[in-house]
């Protein structure tokens, strides 16, 4: 058995078995790469003040400098990774094709931009927040009016912060 393994016949199989094993690596990666290229996107929008916007970074940081921004309003594209409280968004149309954004600047239906009083309609008190989903800024009493500045079906902004729009109701509506 030692001759076969010190053999010319064993050296020629043992260079087959290493082609075969790195081209099966090269096909493999190929395949996890076209997987990662061909990721199913969502449409997600950003939701903030008129006429402002929310930076977009090349890394999921608030310290990372910012190359670009959405406005809002803005429909972006995401793969939904998600790192350190930033959402990753991809054909950004800036410098950079991908970069991380806020996820408290984020909704996934179309925001209306919108200038209309509505009535907080809810059991208890209800909370405001920095962001979407973010810390508690302050608290409103059922029956308190609100001006809605941004509106979505999951998020308003209105002029105390932003709130969930199910305990919302616009004036003139049941």
């Amino acid at each position: 058995m030692k001759r076969f393994f010190e053999s010319e016949l064993w050296s020629w199989i043992r260079t087959v078995i290493q082609i075969i094993l790195i081209i099966s690596g090269i096909v493999a990666a190929s395949i996890l790469f076209a997987e990662a290229a061909n990721a199913e996107t969502t449409e997600c929008w950003v939701i903030c003040q008129p006429n402002s916007y929310v930076c977009i970074h090349g890394k999921p940081s608030k310290a990372n400098d910012a190359f670009g921004g959405s406005m809002c309003g803005s429909r972006l594209e995401t793969d939904g990774k998600q790192r350190n409280g930033f959402l990753h968004v991809v054909n950004v149309p800036a410098e950079e094709s991908t970069g991380w954004i806020s996820t408290g600047y984020i909704v996934y239906d179309e925001p209306i931009i919108m200038n209309r009083t509505a009535t907080v309609y809810c059991e208890g008190r209800l909370a405001v927040r920095k962001c979407v989903g973010g810390k508690i800024i302050k608290w409103l009493k059922p029956g308190q009016q609100v001006t809605i500045v941004c509106y979505s079906n999951e998020w308003c902004l209105t002029d105390n912060g932003y709130v969930r729009t199910e305990f919302l109701r616009l004036e003139g509506e049941n």
